[in-house]
């Protein structure tokens, strides 16, 4: 992580930081280490000091990334990241002042908080009967049938298919393995046992249904990749 602008020395708690890197996933590190790197070179910039920050220097950064067209779900996070290296670091948090509070406010009021959704990608398209009516549209159907019959084709039709099954997330479906597939009570269908994933920090645990769809084109990818 950067080394930050500081006005006076900082003791820093390695047990602290130690707990924090071991119950957080690499992703949140990074997110974490970029949104304060950001934060900090602002502050250069600008004459400010990152650490201790001033709720005032809080706000005008705020204020600034809005300009620059920062959505209010990402400044959210900026203040989130500029709050979790106040506590890291056992100093007073500036983001709690009222003055932050009420300038993220503002912004919300100003660009609106609801950011647009993606629609759902349909296996048929936007169709009333799944099983009667033609596909239309864009859907996961279409991709599954404009996939090659070579073997980057099989295993993106695989892939493709797995992930409409499971909704697993890309970096979740990457790390399936052989031998997390098991038999369902269904002899065509098979089971997924998820190890661990994003919404499963604890690693309790989940399974996911996989149709008989996906278990022929996993079994045409495996076969053709001598995958065992």
């Amino acid at each position: 992580m950067t080394k930050l602008n500081c006005r006076s020395p900082i003791t820093i708690n390695a047990e602290l930081i130690a707990a924090y890197q071991a119950a957080s996933s690499p992703h949140s590190l990074r997110a974490l280490a970029s949104d304060i790197e950001a934060f900090d070179h602002w502050c250069r910039r600008n004459g400010r000091v990152t650490s201790p920050a001033t709720p005032e220097t809080v706000a005008d950064y705020l204020d600034a990334r809005a300009g620059q067209g920062a959505k209010p779900a990402s400044l959210g996070r900026y203040k989130a990241s500029i709050a979790k290296i106040h506590q890291l670091l056992d100093i007073k948090d500036p983001t709690q002042a009222e003055l932050v509070k009420l300038r993220l406010r503002a912004i919300r009021r100003e660009k609106g908080s609801t950011q647009a959704q993606a629609r759902p990608l349909r296996f048929k398209g936007p169709v009333r009967n799944v099983e009667r009516d033609a596909p239309r549209g864009l859907n996961v159907r279409g991709l599954l049938e404009a996939c090659a019959d070579d073997l980057p084709g099989l295993r993106n039709r695989a892939l493709l298919s797995v992930a409409y099954d499971t909704g697993l997330r890309a970096s979740e479906l990457v790390a399936v393995e052989v031998e997390h597939i098991v038999d369902a009570i269904d002899p065509e269908a098979r089971l997924l046992t998820i190890s661990r994933s994003k919404g499963d920090q604890e690693g309790k645990g989940a399974t996911a249904f996989l149709s008989p769809r996906s278990v022929r084109a996993i079994a045409a990818w495996t076969a053709a990749a001598d995958i065992e």
